[in-house]
């Protein structure tokens, strides 16, 4: 980590994603990292496990941190399936999930329950109208892996994709600018 660091230029912000546990060595080691680094304004951390940013907040007050994804995802769900926006995230706050999760649905009833299992894409324009009621929220869609994510991540406005591919984000975007540098060709 601290070779990339190093090796990213300064202006480019960075966004990095805890993931092992526990988070108490993972959370210790990042920090130490960012203090030599003196990198505290430009690392935005994310993590799955809310128990990493809280700890990172509680043990250094000047990480700056995602909302929780558990808060993110249930403004999402009662978003598309109550309709109602729930609780907007604060002003200037990091908002991350995912475009799209496979997803099992159980509904209980009286003699018993049933199962639906589908593909569940959680953002729409009401959904980012919903996070960005108040000014300086920052949304960022995790999984984006393919030419149409990445369209619907643009149409929807989002501020950054977080990707599993590099390359392969590379090369989309390559592509993409190939298509929009090429001669319209009349009849």
């Amino acid at each position: 980590m601290a070779e990339a660091l190093a090796g990213i230029p300064v202006q480019i912000p960075i966004l990095l994603d805890l993931k092992a546990d526990p988070a108490e060595p993972r959370v210790k080691a990042v920090a130490g990292i960012l203090q030599d680094a003196k990198a505290w304004g430009r690392v935005r951390l994310y993590s799955t496990q809310a128990g990493h940013l809280r700890l990172m907040k509680a043990s250094h007050p000047q990480a700056q941190v995602f909302e929780e994804p558990d808060l993110t995802r249930m403004r999402l769900v009662e978003r598309r399936l109550g309709g109602s926006c729930g609780q907007p995230p604060p002003a200037g706050t990091w908002v991350g999930f995912e475009l799209k999760r496979s997803l099992d649905v159980t509904g209980k009833y009286t003699l018993g329950e049933g199962r639906s299992g589908t593909v569940a894409k959680r953002w729409d324009r009401a959904a980012m109208a919903c996070c960005r009621t108040h000014p300086g929220v920052k949304i960022v869609l995790f999984g984006v892996a393919t030419e149409e994510d990445l369209a619907i991540a643009e149409t929807l406005g989002v501020d950054a994709v977080m990707t599993d591919s590099p390359r392969i984000m590379r090369a989309m975007m390559a592509a993409k600018a190939a298509r929009m540098t090429q001669p319209v060709r009349g009849r």
